[in-house]
Formats: C-alpha cells, structure tokens, sequence
C-alpha cells in the first residue's frame, strides 16, 4: 500500500521540530513508507564502512540521516516562511498550493 506525502523530493523545507529547527534544506529523498524524508546537510550521522577488494577506502562516513515527515514544513521561495500545503484541483489537475500565500509548488 502506498502512502501519500505532500512533500516531494527537490522542495525547500524547514525543520520545525528537534534538534534542527529552523533549519532550511532542500529535500534529498521521501520514504512514504516510512514516512520520512532525508534533508541536505541536516541530521548528520556516520555510517561505518568496511574495506572491501574493491574499494579500499574505508572508515567513518558521515551522510545525512532521516527526520519523520511531521517535523518539516514546506518553504515559501518568495516570502521565505514556512507553511502547510493544500491539494487545488485546477482544470483537473491537482497543484501543490501553499496555504498562508497562496502560491504554487508544482
């Protein structure tokens, strides 16, 4: 089953909940399922990498970490504020509107 998000990968959202509020980013990844996003240069954590035959390189590698879906809120690009999204169906298509400017994501 799949699990519907407004946020899209590419968005610019703001953290607005843990140790990162009022972090911007841009969205790197969505898992539905999960119902988490991955945000570029938020939530860093390292991923230990063993030495393989091929890549000899190995160690500590830090990489962005995943933060649950309710803790981000979509930026506006012209007011730089942050707000909820609604769905508007217009000559049937559905658009991504933020709520408190009115704009359009998509």
């Amino acid at each position: 089953m799949s699990i519907k998000t407004k946020i899209k990968k590419g968005d610019l959202v703001k953290v607005i909940a843990g140790n990162h509020k009022d972090v911007q980013g841009k969205v790197i990844a969505v898992f539905p399922e999960q119902q988490r996003v991955k945000i570029e240069n938020v939530n860093m954590v390292y991923k230990h990498k063993r030495v393989d035959r091929q890549n000899n390189t190995g160690g500590r590698i830090q990489e962005e970490g995943t933060i649950h879906i309710s803790n981000v809120l979509p930026v506006d690009s012209e007011s730089n504020k942050a707000s909820r999204i609604r769905i508007d169906v217009i000559d049937g298509k559905k658009i991504r509107v933020l709520v408190k400017s009115g704009n359009a994501l998509d």
